[in-house]
């Protein structure tokens, strides 16, 4: 039985059968167990595939390492429809600036994106290693590009929530975006607790502050919620359209408690910026 499978069972209808010496209640099974289809996703909210690359390790391992060779491959490009050999069904996705270890995690999302949702068309997609922090970002030209935090996120699962998250951007004519414009300062009204907790605390590491109650971390606090520059509210629309999907695709309870709170912050911050950029007609 497969991973996963086990979350899903069925009752056999049964009726009792008489014993003599009280040694066996005696429960003789009648007809046949209804069959119910696996949609390939556990209670974990996981795919095989996703569960087994969450177990794997990053590289491979090398059982002879002596002469300090690695078997990892720096910068890998690949095509599907290319050089490499790939099996019957994959779909045509290019692939450049990976190494092996970051190819293999990229191509886990777009295996467990295949198996969730058989519908979406994945051919013709450009992936490429993206500069910098964060998570990901399409380029100019409609590359999507993943950067150094995709590789860091805690499960499979996240990282093939944001790769979800850029193709939906890219299918949908999402292009907003543009230079940054500076406004008067917008301050927002309501931060919910959890969101304050997480900033306070960030603050408190960044600039080694240790008092609560300080008069500093107030000051820091406030400034770092504060909005003083926007793109457009076209781009902010985007942003929380593509964020509502996400969450009924891929609920808080299937995903890391590091990207759940990740993506909670951002689309209260986008929903700020949303007002701040609407009431200065941007």
């Amino acid at each position: 039985m497969s991973r996963g499978e086990d979350d899903y069972f069925y009752e056999m209808p049964y009726e009792e059968v008489p014993s003599d010496d009280g040694w066996l209640s005696g429960v003789e099974c009648v007809g046949e167990a209804p069959v119910t289809d696996w949609d390939g996703i556990g209670a974990d909210g996981m795919t095989n595939d996703e569960w087994m690359s969450s177990t794997t390790p990053d590289s491979t391992v090398d059982p002879s390492p002596e002469d300090g060779t690695s078997n990892e491959t720096d910068d890998v490009t690949t095509s599907d429809n290319g050089g490499n050999q790939e099996q019957s069904g994959e779909p045509d996705v290019q692939f450049s600036g990976f190494n092996a270890s970051e190819l293999q995690k990229v191509k886990s999302a777009i295996t467990s994106l295949q198996q969730r949702f058989p519908n979406l068309n994945l051919n013709g997609l450009r992936i490429q290693k993206g500069k910098w922090n964060g998570n990901g970002g399409i380029s100019k030209d409609g590359t999507i590009l993943l950067k150094n935090g995709y590789f860091n996120l805690p499960l499979a699962l996240d990282r093939t929530c944001v790769l979800w998250h850029e193709i939906y951007h890219l299918q949908n004519g999402h292009n907003a975006g543009g230079e940054s414009h500076s406004i008067p300062r917008y301050d927002p009204k309501v931060v919910p607790e959890e969101i304050e907790l997480r900033i306070k605390n960030e603050v408190k590491d960044d600039f080694n502050i240790t008092d609560d109650n300080s008069k500093e971390l107030e000051l820091y606090y406030r400034d770092r919620i504060a909005v003083i520059s926007v793109i457009s509210s076209e781009y902010y629309e985007n942003e929380l359209e593509t964020y509502e999907k996400e969450k009924e695709l891929f609920p808080d309870g299937s995903i890391s408690e590091d990207y759940k709170n990740n993506r909670d912050y951002n689309v209260w911050m986008y929903e700020q910026k949303l007002i701040a950029a609407r009431n200065n007609n941007y």
